[in-house]
């Protein structure tokens, strides 16, 4: 498994874990935030060659917006449970 792909794993992970919106906020801070996970490793396609830095960089987004999506799905169903609404 790739450092990308074990990055998605633990998003994924996080996400499925959380109870409130406020865990949830939280941890998509802590992997999509100016200071996250994801931040940092598109900081350090930098200090790869162009060839890797076009592959990397390809997956590395293709991971982001995967991560992104599975964000809102517990995102909805946390405002669903909060509010009263059958999950």
């Amino acid at each position: 498994m790739s450092t990308y792909d074990s990055l998605k794993e633990k998003a994924l992970k996080s996400f499925k874990s959380t109870k409130t919106l406020e865990a949830l906020e939280e941890a998509r801070l802590e992997i999509l935030g100016k200071k996250g996970t994801v931040s940092e490793a598109m900081r350090s396609l930098g200090k790869m060659t162009p060839e890797e830095r076009s592959q990397a960089g390809a997956r590395l987004n293709e991971i982001k917006e995967e991560i992104l999506q599975a964000f809102f799905y517990p995102q909805n169903k946390v405002r669903r449970c909060c509010l009263g609404y059958a999950a």
